[in-house]
């Protein structure tokens, strides 16, 4: 029985891992977070600004690392759209979708 939960926890673990990393990959493959975020003509300034800001200057296994460390800290991060904070915005819209679910 111990042995089965071990390998299901392994199992947990790597599957979880391999998903974090697809949605790294997948965040980054959009395009550049400055882009998104600030006007067409917003000064060169800014944009260099706001990469140092985010962190994007760093290299991809350093802004992973970081991605991680938030994630298990339970920091989404703040919403593009909204500008609050992304787990906020799933807190006050879960008791609708766990009803949906059931």
């Amino acid at each position: 029985m111990a042995r089965f939960l071990v390998a299901r926890l392994v199992q947990a673990i790597v599957a979880l891992s391999i998903l974090s990393l697809i949605i790294f990959v997948l965040s980054r493959i959009v395009g550049n977070p400055a882009d998104i975020l600030l006007p067409v003509d917003a000064p060169p300034e800014a944009r260099e600004r706001l990469i140092r800001d985010l962190g994007l200057d760093r290299p991809l296994y350093e802004q992973y690392a970081v991605y991680l460390r938030d994630l298990v800290r339970g920091d989404l991060g703040v919403s593009v759209r909204s500008r609050e904070s992304v787990l906020g915005l799933i807190a006050a819209r879960l008791p609708s979708s766990i009803i949906l679910a059931i």
